[in-house]
């Protein structure tokens, strides 16, 4: 690969941490729904 077309590869290279942070987002809201629909699960578990 010669310098000219490596150079047009890592253009945009710096994209992915934009695509780890949506990522990351993402999880941490699943998680947080996760826990508030477990937290509601379990007090109609108790009234029951």
């Amino acid at each position: 690969m010669e310098l000219c077309e490596r150079a047009a590869c890592y253009a945009d290279a710096h994209l992915i941490w934009y695509y780890f942070l949506v990522i990351g987002l993402i999880a941490g809201a699943a998680l947080f729904i996760f826990k508030y629909v477990t937290e509601k699960a379990d007090s109609w578990k108790e009234a029951v």
